[in-house]
């Protein structure tokens, strides 16, 4: 596997490109950007079903983790439904995106990358993408 990731790099070089390293993060500012910009319509569509599945949790005031929180879209819905938010990404620069569009607002940005870091505790996961679906 190492020496065919090294034939790879080569191959890419002699083109211009670069192979990300694996310990590098999936979505640097670039791609962290087009995914932003690209995407809003995706949370904005989803929002209304997850809000109303979570209904329950607010009401008692519950806190929401929220893995792969990205640039903050869905984030931003949970905020302005009244949800205490833990929102988590592996990306540093979706989380500066992120933390962009929530400055000011009452939500806790971390870090997290899995199965490595703990969990924090919550009453309620959300784990949103608009890449693929995700049954657990």
């Amino acid at each position: 596997m190492e020496e065919a990731e090294a034939d790879a790099r080569r191959d890419l070089a002699s083109h211009g490109h670069r192979l990300t390293h694996r310990s590098e993060p999936y979505y640097r500012r670039d791609l962290a950007l087009v995914h932003d910009r690209g995407y809003g319509f995706h949370a904005d569509a989803c929002a209304p079903g997850i809000l109303d599945l979570l209904a329950p949790l607010r009401a008692r005031d519950g806190l929401v983790l929220q893995f792969g929180c990205g640039s903050g879209l869905l984030t931003e819905h949970l905020l302005r439904a009244g949800h205490r938010v833990v929102a988590t990404d592996a990306s540093p620069a979706m989380l500066a995106i992120a933390g962009e569009r929530l400055r000011g607002r009452a939500v806790e940005l971390r870090r997290l990358t899995l199965p490595e870091d703990p969990l924090p505790s919550a009453d309620a996961v959300v784990y949103f993408t608009s890449n693929a679906l995700a049954k657990f």
